[in-house]
């Protein structure tokens, strides 16, 4: 049986870890979104998407720090990343978080076939009198399919429902009732240590009110993505392990709900999609086959600023470093 990726996400996209960031605070590199309400939500699909990676080898299967599930009937995975700044401004605390995330998928009866549960933690250096510095994140429930096509199999499909639930503080005072999230990821493998990787996927946000509780803004609605990705495997000895390089580069489009308020603003149009970008680079090390780090940068930011298509492709206040373990069996 092909092997296939549970998890956040991540990372996001990793990977991109295993795990992405709570999505109350700032934008998290690997998807940020193209205004102030719209970037937490869309951080949440880009990062706790799976990615497809389906092959024998441990290295091979890291896209954005995230790794493949064994074929085991019960599998469990465990991430620990810590995310700042790439570049540290006066007050570095702020920028820094340690988060934490955990995937369980368990296989059914029909190959390929399995069933999820992921659900995390962030850790702040920074918190609020008599406030924790500990949040939930929002959980995910849901199943996925993976498959191999053509007689060499090196083309793989993995698909992939969730469901999203409002676990973490931001969701909650949304008043988001729940966020289907539909993504398919392909795999194509060119040559013995290239490998390419795209993913599609979209979600719907089921908030009570259209406004954010501040009601300055309005919830996103719906959230629509593409990425495509690369992993080079640059070294495999059995008494060493595998080191490998993997990336990518995507865009999002977000679109609001509409506002009864007919102000003269873009923003109030209800046909408007927002768009980001994102990118990431990173080392990937497999020593053991339960075991893998990870380290690299990852950006996001949205197209258009101050009504000009005008994205940054780097910049000291979205280009974030990460370093993530995981632990899998």
């Amino acid at each position: 049986m092909g092997r296939l990726l549970p998890y956040l996400l991540m990372c996001c996209c990793a990977a991109k870890t295993a795990y992405a960031k709570q999505n109350d605070t700032k934008t998290k590199v690997a998807s940020a979104a193209s205004s102030e309400n719209a970037s937490d939500e869309t951080e949440q699909v880009a990062n706790q998407v799976p990615e497809d990676t389906s092959d024998t080898s441990a290295a091979a299967a890291l896209i954005d720090g995230s790794v493949a599930a064994s074929a085991r009937v019960f599998s469990v995975f465990f991430t620990s990343s810590y995310s700042m700044l790439a570049v540290s401004d006066e007050d570095p605390m702020n920028d820094r978080s340690m988060n934490y995330w955990l995937a369980t998928s368990v296989a059914l009866p029909v190959e390929g076939l399995r069933i999820h549960a992921d659900g995390g933690l962030s850790e702040f250096f920074t918190a609020e009198e008599e406030d924790s510095a500990f949040r939930l994140t929002d959980m995910a429930l849901g199943a996925s399919f993976g498959h191999a096509l053509f007689p060499d199999r090196r083309l793989r499909l993995l698909h992939r429902l969730n469901a999203w639930l409002p676990t973490s503080r931001i969701s909650q005072q949304r008043a988001l009732f729940l966020a289907p999230t539909l993504l398919t990821n392909g795999s194509y493998k060119l040559l013995s240590r290239l490998r390419f990787t795209y993913r599609l996927f979209t979600q719907y946000r089921w908030h009570r009110y259209a406004e954010t509780a501040s009601g300055l803004a309005m919830n996103t609605q719906w959230i629509v993505g593409q990425r495509v990705g690369f992993i080079v495997s640059a070294l495999s000895h059995p008494s060493i392990g595998q080191l490998s390089i993997a990336g990518g580069a995507g865009f999002n489009w977000n679109k609001r709900y509409s506002s009864s308020d007919h102000h003269a603003s873009p923003t109030s149009d209800p046909a408007l999609w927002t768009q980001s970008l994102a990118w990431n680079l990173s080392l990937q090390y497999v020593p053991l086959n339960w075991l893998v780090a990870s380290a690299g940068l990852s950006h996001g930011s949205p197209i258009r600023r101050n009504g000009v298509r005008n994205p940054f492709f780097i910049h000291r206040d979205m280009t974030e470093l990460n370093v993530s373990i995981t632990l899998m069996y």
